[in-house]
């Protein structure tokens, strides 16, 4: 088995200077959703919602990231990572309840927008594009 060449660094004067961090520029921000859903869904059903969720964004330009999670901290967790990389979040909290108020608090810190789905079972595709088109009427204007 061969080695694999190693890149070793010899220049050290970088820690010496301030390095500028560049935040994303917007435009590649705001065009990028998470679709956040909680536990409880009929998986059938989540797949036929992601397809047309899918083709709807492949219309309008943008992508889409669909995220199922299980516990409440795990959604408060891509909530703050959505805040860095999205430009809105649809969010279906499934059969989530939010005792501890930690999920509204966390929607409240984030600088993004959040659209929510009411927590009931006949939830459609439908909702889900309703809410991806209120996302996009938030976004601010070039």
């Amino acid at each position: 088995m061969a080695k694999k060449k190693v890149n070793k660094r010899t220049d050290y004067e970088a820690e010496k200077r301030d390095l500028v961090i560049y935040e994303r520029s917007r435009i590649q921000r705001k065009m990028n959703f998470l679709i956040l859903r909680g536990p409880g869904l009929i998986q059938k059903d989540v797949i036929l919602e992601n397809e047309a969720i899918k083709k709807f964004a492949l219309l309008q330009h943008f992508k889409v990231k669909f995220v199922q999670v299980r516990m409440e901290n795990e959604a408060v967790d891509w909530f703050k990572d959505a805040n860095t990389w999205a430009g809105g979040v649809v969010y279906h909290p499934g059969k989530f309840i939010d005792f501890d108020g930690e999920i509204k608090a966390t929607i409240k810190k984030i600088l993004i927008p959040v659209q929510a789905i009411a927590a009931v079972e006949s939830v459609t595709a439908e909702n889900y594009l309703d809410a991806l088109q209120a996302l996009i009427k938030k976004l601010p204007k070039k």
